[in-house]
Parts: structure tokens; sequence; C-alpha cells
């Protein structure tokens, strides 16, 4: 999208007066102004240079430059042959939404453009994942955040090893909810084992996730 400033092409192909509104090429760019203080128009026809699939690729109505968010950058507007052969000195045409007082760029998307999407879909989806992995982990940091307790020893912070503080340090959920109520409830870390400190332990372990367990069976056991 770089350079279409200095491109020698430069092609006015609407003017509507009425509608208030002008359609512009300029390089590989199509410009469509809407400057009706109140009127949107749905389906606007707009002519294409070339056939093939538009995409948006600048918005002055986006969210983040303070606009209403309008216009969908996930649309796809593909090209129609003129029905009388020729549509405002073009072979195509594409229809576009255009809301009151904004300009839409819209560009044919290329192969560069196809896989910088495919790579920005493969990045969000790999963010996902980390965000499900991590939903843990932010429980965790809600529930240090309510306790004022010391944060977790050896024994609590890898919650899946054998609780001697010689695993990998990580602060998993298991071992940070053990601290939690070893701080609640007291009791003697030295007997807590991994199993224990992530929850999975028996209610006679005597370890912070068997106590978990035991209030646990304490509350609902009646029900």
């Amino acid at each position: 999208m770089t350079g279409f400033l200095s491109s020698s092409m430069q092609w006015v192909t609407a003017i509507d007066q009425e509608r208030q509104v002008l359609v512009a090429e300029r390089g590989p760019l199509v410009f469509v102004w809407n400057w009706h203080p109140s009127e949107d128009y749905e389906g606007l026809k707009v002519a294409a240079p070339e056939p093939g699939k538009y995409k948006v690729v600048m918005d002055s109505d986006a969210w983040h430059v303070g606009g209403q968010g309008r216009v969908h950058w996930d649309g796809e507007h593909f090209t129609q042959p003129a029905e009388d052969g020729k549509f405002n000195e073009r072979d195509q045409y594409f229809q576009v939404f255009a809301p009151s007082r904004t300009v839409v760029a819209y560009m044919k998307e290329t192969e560069d453009m196809r896989q910088q999407q495919q790579q920005q879909q493969q990045s969000q989806s790999q963010s996902q994942d980390n965000a499900a992995a991590s939903s843990g982990g932010r429980f965790s940091a809600y529930i240090q955040s309510r306790t004022p307790a010391a944060p977790a020893e050896g024994p609590y912070r890898n919650g899946s090893g054998s609780g001697n503080g010689n695993g990998n340090g990580s602060s998993s959920e298991g071992g940070r909810f053990a601290a939690y109520y070893k701080s609640r409830e007291g009791g003697n870390s030295s007997s807590s084992n991994g199993a224990a400190d992530n929850g999975a332990g028996y209610s006679s372990s005597g370890g912070d996730g068997g106590r978990f367990a035991d209030i646990i069976k304490q509350r609902y056991s009646k029900r």
C-alpha cells in the first residue's frame, strides 16, 4: 500500500453532488467519500480498475481514530461485470456501504495481503491458545491479590512435583491455591506433597490440597 501518494495513477470515476459522494482512484487504492451529514448509502456501486476481490485498507470511521466503527473490515467485495459494458468508464464495479461523513479506501487483494492475513490469523489463534492456557494463572493472580500472605514457598511453587521446592519453579495454580489455604487455615506445609499441593490429594493427606477437599466436603456433603 506504500507509494500510492506518489503514484501517477489518479482518476476520479464518480462525482454525485446530490448525494455528496466522490469516488476516486490513486495508485492501487479506490477511495469512497461520503460527505453527506446524515445519509448512509448501502450497496453503493463503485467502479473498479481491475476485476477481483477488494478489501478495506483505510477507514476514517474506525474506532481507533474516533469513528463509530460502521465499516466492516472483514468484508469481501467482489467485482461484477458492468451491465452495459461500462460503469463510470470501468468494465466492472463492486458494492460497498458508505456511512455519512467518512472516507474509506479499498484495495484489490494481492497474494501478499492473503499471506499477511493468514499470518495474523495464526498469531491470533496462538494468542487465544496462550490465553486459554493461562486462564488458571489469572485466577491465581486474583487469589494472590485477595490474600496478603507472603509468596508461596518452594513446596507450594511447584504444585506438580514432589513438593520439595526442587521443581522448575513454575507458579502453578495448585501451588498458589494451596498457599492461599495454608494462609487461611494454617497447617504444616512439610506434610504436603505435590499431589496435595495441586488440589488432587486425598482429604486424609494432611496437605493443603487435601485440606481444601475437606472444606469442600464439609460445605456440600449435606446438600
